[in-house]
């Protein structure tokens, strides 16, 4: 082997090792035999050590090297082919150990790291020794423990100070993460040949298959690329795309990898890599985003583009299938379907199983895929529904309250927009289907109300808004200080919205015990905010402004009664809200929610008024941030120990397709004359007009009298005229009367799209996919069931009859969750539930409906299906996984990011040693 020159690295470490002797700590004048010249720098700085090294061809010269050193120099190295031997004896005793030392690599190394051995792996490349001294710090290598250089240390010290790998052995998804940077990717490309064969076999060995492929592709390239390959393998390696794209593939190898071939182990490797490094390991999402974009321009430059929607992770590929679930949901919506269609549970799931679903959880886009696959899942039942229409009005009010309310939320949510335009003709078919449904629905509801109007608009199943303060929010403000919030205009369709959001954290909706479905106000006819809204405040059926409302509301005879005299009721509207710079509110309003001798405090938010008004390019969230004064009110109502009651004065439509009739009245009502297609002509007391108890309104939604905007009111469909009533609590006591409910959610709302149930008949714990949605029912009938050991089906326990919900088909218990409540890990797990331990009905209920709906459900969805209050779903989850994550395994988990929860089946048999027999 031929030698090479000593480097400054190779000196300064023999120079180390010679001080580290016994007795020479001190030495400043070393020797060093090479056989080949030094050529480097003569006087070089080492951390605060200065080197003077001199190459010395004859005995003369080391003479005249010795003659002066200067102060400041603490080493000085004279570099000579001569031997000791050859040296007089005055040379010799100037240097440290009155000899030459040659430089035997390893020799030094094992002294610099204190070893009695070197690995077997490691002493036969020689060149490893050489940069192990070149690297070598000031103040030496710690010593290796047991005296033992082995190839994990050395490799350790290898790839972190000449590559920047800071891992010792690295999987290929770290490799990827490395190789992003582009100065590592320059430092390794200037390394050596030796080097890099070396790095590929020690590399390879935690790496796998593809290291060598990733190397050669930083070699071709010299770029920090081999992620975006690896996520462009992803498609043309995937097992559905490998067959057509098989030229793309050749031109990944011969662009980017160079003499290695995509073998499939290869590329499969890489591809699952740089997929899971996008998922798991770039959390910023525009760091992600761009080298999500990268590897979509290699697939398209690779013209594999047709096929991007294979990968997890794609740009790209996540339009593709958004776009073909907008296909399977257009070929639905032309369709009177009464089951989802398996195009279209297959094209949601795909959706689902994209990684862009978890990125963008919560976004707009995704809560409209979410939407429609709710109004589908409506429609479905719709068609295969017996019901023929509604009877009464108390009847169509109530569905409203649960289902509609519901069903108007997803559609206006499709109507804000979609990017795409092919999924936005799909959503706009959709929307057409359930418009046309709600339009006969309104149709009808129109007819009732005239009809109940007639017959003097009696009944307290569905209360006038004349009547709520008497009748709602009055007896409440008898056992409680209240802030009674009213946002004009909102619909149910607002108010579930925003409902969900206010009671995802402090808040909870109760009810009265005898009114634990949803009690729907009315509004006044036309449903417009002058006479609604001043009926809901004064307590009457009047016509006003805000100054009447301010004059009658301190005065109403059943809100007084429940105040101090020196405190009546007080209202405050929008202007008198807000502080003058509008960043807090106002003190006046802050004091009257304080006082503890203010009983009732009103306020009026006009958010959604102004919404109709001028949002027409708004997309609007309806949650409690997204409207200015309301995380303050409450805020300040929860400070101060009020309960909140939620009202609206009436409803609204949205703009879609509505021509204008030029007629005289107001924006959706007009004066009596010939009605026309979509309207009727009402009559009674609660037509609150200037000389007139009658009026025309449409009940259809595509009618406007007034100029376009982006919403209305006055009418008369569901929409206008049913208004929402709710209290809200977030104090530990409730009134007396007065529950948690239920929530009161359809099934269809939060049904998935498919089941994954486990089959006793395939043979095998893969869970089948069923594409109907099926409902279960778990209560307790089943669960004594399943407590007695019958097991099988159950018949569905009497209830009575529900115009609003539909029948969902009854699953018994089976008989592993008998087995899992009465074993003795079980049980002894109770005791660490705290004292009060959740019933063994609640979590069998918990456990059979998550294993039911595949393992995992949303936190609301699981919090309808188990009755519990979404509120209380965290608090019951905590205590249930005390009992179930037995010796801290997973078993029962929470994602906070997907805001869902996961069973883990297997380990649950596994803990609770629950046998095969017992499914």
């Amino acid at each position: 082997m031929t030698s090479s020159a000593p480097t400054f690295g190779q000196i300064r470490a023999q120079v180390s090792a010679i001080k580290r002797q016994p007795g020479h700590a001190d030495a400043r004048v070393f020797g060093i035999h090479s056989a080949v010249r030094y050529v480097g720098e003569s006087r070089v700085t080492h951390g605060s050590d200065l080197f003077e090294i001199v190459q010395c061809d004859s005995e003369l010269a080391m003479r005249a090297a010795l003659q002066d050193t200067d102060d400041d120099v603490a080493a000085k190295v004279l570099v000579t082919n001569l031997s000791t031997d050859q040296l007089s004896t005055d040379v010799r005793v100037r240097l440290a150990r009155r000899k030459l030392y040659p430089i035997k690599k390893w020799q030094i190394v094992r002294e610099l790291f204190q070893a009695r051995k070197l690995d077997p792996r490691i002493v036969d490349q020689h060149w490893i020794a050489e940069r192990l001294l070149d690297l070598a710090p000031a103040d030496n290598y710690p010593p290796v423990p047991g005296g033992v250089l082995d190839a994990e240390t050395v490799w350790g010290i290898l790839l972190e100070q000449e590559i920047g790998l800071p891992i010792v052995r690295p999987d290929l998804i770290s490799l990827l993460k490395w190789s992003m940077e582009g100065h590592n990717v320059n430092r390794y490309c200037s390394q050596s040949a030796d080097f890099k064969h070396a790095a590929c076999v020690w590399l390879s060995q935690s790496s796998g298959v593809a290291t060598a492929a990733v190397l050669s592709c930083l070699d071709k390239t010299q770029k920090p690329i081999p992620l975006t390959v690896g996520l462009a393998l992803a498609v043309t390696s995937h097992s559905e795309a490998r067959s057509d794209l098989k030229t793309s593939q050749v031109r990944m190898e011969e662009r980017y990898v160079g003499q290695n071939k995509l073998t499939e182990p290869i590329a499969e490797q890489w591809a699952r890599a740089a997929t899971n490094l996008v998922r798991l390991h770039l959390p910023d999402a525009r760091l992600r985003s761009e080298w999500l974009q990268k590897g979509d321009e290699l697939i398209q430059e690779v013209e594999a583009q047709q096929w991007a929607h294979v990968s997890r992770t794609s740009l790209l590929g996540f339009e593709q299938r958004l776009d073909g679930y907008g296909k399977s949901v257009s070929a639905a919506a032309e369709n009177r379907v009464t089951e989802i269609p398996v195009a279209v549970n297959e094209a949601y799931e795909y959706i689902a199983n994209h990684e862009q679903t978890n990125w963008q959880r919560g976004s707009r886009r995704l809560e409209r895929v979410e939407m429609s696959a709710r109004l589908l899942r409506w429609l479905a039942n719709e068609n295969k529904s017996s019901r023929t229409g509604f009877d009464t009005l108390p009847q169509a009010a109530a569905w409203y309250g649960v289902d509609g309310g519901f069903v108007d939320w997803a559609r206006y949510i499709l109507q804000s927009g979609e990017p795409a335009r092919k999924l936005a003709e799909a959503y706009n078919k959709l929307v057409s289907k359930v418009v046309e449904i709600r339009g006969q629905q309104n149709e009808r509801f129109a007819h009732l109300v005239r009809d109940w109007m007639a017959a003097g608009s009696g009944g307290d199943e569905v209360l006038p808004v004349e009547r709520i303060m008497s009748e709602f929010v009055a007896p409440l403000a008898g056992t409680a200080p209240l802030l009674v919030l009213v946002i004009d205009g909102m619909s149910f369709a607002v108010f579930r919205e925003m409902v969900a959001d206010i009671t995802r954290q402090d808040w909870v909706e109760i009810r009265k015990s005898d009114r634990l479905p949803i009690w729907p106000g009315i509004a006044t006819l036309p449903s417009v905010t002058e006479v609604s809204r001043t009926s809901l405040m004064c307590g009457e059926l009047r016509q006003g402004n805000q100054s009447t409302e301010k004059s009658y509301f301190p005065k109403h005879p059943d809100l007084v009664h429940h105040s101090q005299t020196s405190h009546p009721p007080v209202l405050f509207h929008k202007k008198e809200l807000q502080s003058r710079d509008e960043t807090a509110l106002s003190d006046e309003v802050i004091k009257a929610i304080e006082s503890k001798k203010q009983r009732v405090v009103g306020a009026v938010i006009n958010a959604v008024d102004d919404f109709l008004m001028k949002g027409e390019q708004l997309d609007i969230r309806w949650d409690k941030d997204g409207i200015k004064v309301l995380p303050q009110l409450l805020y300040e109502a929860k400070s101060s120990g009020r309960m909140v009651v939620l009202l609206s004065d009436h409803g609204h439509i949205l703009d879609r397709e509505t021509k204008m009739d030029q007629n005289q009245g107001g924006e959706r009502w007009r004066h009596v004359a010939e009605p026309k297609e979509g309207e009727i002509v009402i009559a009674g007391d609660r037509c609150v007009i200037p000389d007139s108890h009658e009026l025309i309104a449409p009940w259809s939604e595509k009618i406007r009298y007034g100029i376009k905007k982006n919403g209305y009111h006055g009418g008369v469909t569901m929409q206008e005229m049913l208004v929402p009533m709710a209290v809200l609590s977030a104090r530990d006591d409730l009134p007396e009367g007065w529950v948690e409910p239920n929530s009161d959610m359809p099934n269809w709302w939060f049904e998935p799209m498919t089941k994954r149930l486990h089959v006793e008949a395939t043979g095998t714990d893969e869970p089948i996919e069923v594409a109907t949605p099926v409902g279960f029912l778990f209560d307790k009938h089943v669960m004594e069931s399943a407590k007695s050991g019958k097991g099988g089906a159950t018949e569905k326990p009497e209830s009575k009859p529900d115009i609003v919900s539909k029948p969902s088909t009854a699953a018994a218990a089976p008989a592993w969750i008998e087995a899992l409540l009465n074993s003795d890990v079980y049980q002894s797990q109770k005791t660490m539930a705290g004292r009060k331990p959740p019933e063994d009905l609640l979590v069998g209920k918990l456990v059979f409906t998550l294993d039911a709906h595949g393992g995992k459900l949303t936190s609301p969805a699981l919090a309808l299906k188990i009755g519990v209050p979404a509120f209380r779903l965290p608090g019951t989850l905590a205590v249930v996984q005390r009992i179930l994550n037995v010796e801290g395994y997973s078993i029962l988990t929470k994602d906070e990011a997907s805001d869902s929860v996961e069973l883990n089946r297997d380990l649950l048999f596994a803990q609770f040693e629950i046998s095969e027999g017992d499914q």
